[in-house]
């Protein structure tokens, strides 16, 4: 189910060990519109702000990629 929001996304999530993370973000096209990290993270609860100012209304995929080659994706939806 797409998760809705308008000038600014919340994103959380959690690792369950430290590990380089990328999470990308892509359109309906398939078209990677930014990479919102590129870094090492420590195991836990993360939480971070994306400014979608400046972005057009519509579908988008969030793509999380691991050190270890592991990929998880979430439907956001802005209007």
């Amino acid at each position: 189910m797409p998760n809705p929001f308008s000038e600014y996304a919340t994103i959380h999530f959690e690792l369950n060990k430290a590990t380089n993370l990328m999470i990308n973000v892509y359109n309906s096209n398939g078209k990677r519109v930014t990479t919102l990290i590129n870094t090492f993270k420590q195991e836990g609860m993360h939480q971070m702000f994306w400014n979608t100012s400046q972005i057009a209304p519509g579908i988008y995929f969030i793509e999380f990629l691991s050190g270890q080659a592991s990929r998880e994706s979430v439907t956001v939806v802005k209007f």
